[in-house]
C-alpha cells in the first residue's frame, strides 16, 4: 500500500439539500435501494425565500439546491475562498443549448453564459459578495476529496476558512447513457466550511485493484457516514482510494 498524500483538517459546519425526500433510516440502505425506491419519488424544488424573486429566477434546480445547502453556513459579511466541484455540472443546460442551436439556429445568450462549469460559483460569489479566490474543478469520482486537498492548501496559505460546494444533478432523460454510474437516484448539494484542525485525517493510497464502490458517490457516502456515525470509511477513484478517519 503506497501512501500518496495525507493531511488533516476540521469541518466547522456542513449541510446538504436533496431534491427528493429521504428518511433518516434510509441512509443505512445500499445503493440499489436508492435507485429502486428513492429515484421514483416526487422531485422537490427549494423555495429560497431568502433571495429576491428576480435572483431566484436565474437559478436552475442544481443551483437552488446549492444555495439551500450553503446559504446559512456563512454570514453575508464573510469573505472566504470558495471551491466548487461537480462531475455533471451544467451538462443538461449544454445539451439544451445544442438542441436549440440545431432546431432553431440560435441560443439564449443568458443560458449560454450560465452553461459554463464555473457558472454556479460565479452566482454564489455575486450574491454572497465574495471577492476571495474561487475555484471550479471536476475530478470524476473524487470531487469531495480533491476539493478538501485544495482547501487544505488554502488553509496552509493562511486562510481561516474555506467553503466547499459540491453539486450533482440527475441527467436529463434526453441523454442516452448506458452506464449506471452516470445517473443518480436524486439531485443534491453538499456544502462544507473547512478550517484548520485535526478532526479528520484523509489519506490517498495507491491501489492496483479496487473493490466495488460502497455507495453512489463519495459526496453521498460522506453524508451517509455522518448519519451512521462512522469513524472511518473508504472512497474510491481510479487506481487509488481515499481513507477517511474521524479522529
Amino acid at each position: 500500500m503506497n501512501v500518496i498524500c495525507k493531511f488533516n483538517f476540521s469541518i466547522e459546519s456542513w449541510n446538504f439539500a436533496l431534491n427528493r425526500e429521504v428518511a433518516e433510516h434510509e441512509w443505512k440502505e445500499e445503493a440499489s435501494y436508492w435507485y429502486e425506491q428513492i429515484q421514483t419519488r416526487e422531485s422537490i424544488k427549494p423555495k429560497l425565500d431568502f433571495l429576491p424573486l428576480a435572483q431566484r429566477r436565474r437559478l436552475n434546480n442544481e443551483a437552488r439546491l446549492m444555495f439551500e445547502a450553503a446559504w446559512d453556513l456563512t454570514n453575508q459579511e464573510d469573505n472566504y475562498p470558495v471551491i466548487y466541484a461537480s462531475l455533471r455540472s451544467e451538462i443538461n443546460r449544454s445539451l439544451e443549448l445544442i438542441q436549440s442551436l440545431v432546431t432553431e439556429g440560435s441560443i439564449s445568450p443568458t443560458s449560454f453564459g450560465l452553461s459554463v462549469h464555473n457558472a454556479l460559483i460565479g452566482q454564489w460569489s455575486i450574491l454572497k459578495k465574495v471577492t476571495q479566490e474561487s475555484t471550479a474543478i471536476s475530478s470524476l469520482y473524487e470531487n469531495l476529496e480533491v476539493s478538501l486537498l485544495k482547501a487544505y492548501t488554502l488553509l496552509q496559505e493562511g486562510h481561516k476558512k474555506v467553503v466547499i460546494l459540491l453539486v450533482e444533478g440527475e441527467l436529463s432523460s434526453k441523454f442516452d447513457y448506458r452506464e449506471q454510474d452516470l445517473q443518480l437516484p436524486l439531485s443534491y448539494a453538499l456544502a462544507l466550511v473547512v478550517v484548520p484542525g485535526n478532526d479528520y485525517t484523509l489519506t490517498m493510497v495507491e491501489e492496483a485493484t479496487l473493490p466495488q464502490p460502497p455507495f453512489i458517490d463519495s459526496n453521498l457516502l460522506f453524508i451517509k457516514s455522518q448519519k451512521l456515525g462512522l469513524q472511518s470509511w473508504d472512497s474510491y477513484a481510479q487506481e487509488r482510494s481515499w481513507k477517511w478517519c474521524k479522529n
